[in-house]
C-alpha cells in the first residue's frame, strides 16, 4: 500500500522474478536495466496480416436479421468466420 501499488500488480511481478531465475537477495552487479530485461522480456510482435480483409455483405446480414428472428450478429459473425471472411 505505500508504494501504491496494486495486490495484482505484486503478484505479477512475483511471478515474474520466480520464472526468471533470479534469487534474493539480488547479486551488487546486476544493473536496473538487467533486472528490467529478466522481468520484463521484449514484446513479441504479431504477424502482420496475410493481406487486406474483405469487408462483409452488409446487405447480406441486414437481409438476414430481417428475415430470421433468431439470427444475431455473434451467429452472423461465426458463419463468416467459418467460411474464411472477417467481420
Amino acid at each position: 500500500r505505500s508504494a501504491q501499488v496494486s495486490q495484482s500488480t505484486v503478484h505479477e511481478y512475483l511471478k515474474r522474478f520466480a520464472a526468471s531465475g533470479l534469487s534474493w537477495p539480488l547479486p551488487a552487479e546486476l544493473a536496473e536495466a538487467d533486472l528490467e530485461a529478466a522481468l520484463i522480456p521484449p514484446e513479441v510482435k504479431a504477424p502482420a496480416p496475410a493481406g487486406p480483409r474483405r469487408l462483409p455483405d452488409f446487405v447480406h446480414i441486414h437481409q438476414e436479421l430481417q428475415q430470421h428472428q433468431h439470427t444475431t450478429l455473434q451467429l452472423l459473425r461465426e458463419e463468416y468466420r467459418a467460411i474464411g471472411q472477417c467481420l
